[in-house]
């Protein structure tokens, strides 16, 4: 894996956390968590705008992933609070969603060229256990 397909997955990495935040505020009742999730989803969007400007400078065509995608994942989380909307079960399903990306970004850096920058893949890492620990007490 090149520094192009880094951006590109890093990207896709965090347009999947934007959307996975906000669907799941979109069902959430609950004040307190939803300035958690906020808070969460200024961070990926932070960090998204970053992958664009580099993205930029650099020349690479980042991809948007596309409708069905996002509407597969809103449905999916519709479908898993149907019963449970509480501040737990969406702590719950951000975190397998997290641990999945976790293990998305070593995969990753496990691909990458030998004298590839890794800084962007172990930001991503970071605001992945960032995320996990600001949920963590809700479960």
């Amino acid at each position: 894996m090149n520094r192009k397909d880094l951006l590109r997955e890093a990207n896709k990495a965090a347009m999947t956390c934007l959307e996975s935040l906000r669907a799941i505020s979109y069902v959430n009742r609950d004040s307190q968590f939803s300035t958690v999730l906020l808070e969460q989803e200024k961070l990926y969007s932070d960090y998204a705008a970053k992958i664009r400007r580099i993205a930029d400078q650099e020349g690479v065509e980042l991809e948007d992933e596309g409708f069905l995608p996002k509407m597969m994942l809103w449905g999916m989380t519709k479908m898993k609070t149907l019963g449970n909307k509480s501040p737990s079960k969406l702590s719950e399903m951000l975190t397998q969603g997290i641990d999945m990306g976790i293990i998305s970004i070593d995969k990753i850096n496990n691909e990458m060229e030998e004298g590839t920058d890794r800084s962007l893949a172990d930001e991503l890492k970071n605001y992945y256990n960032a995320t996990k620990e600001a949920v963590r007490s809700y479960l």
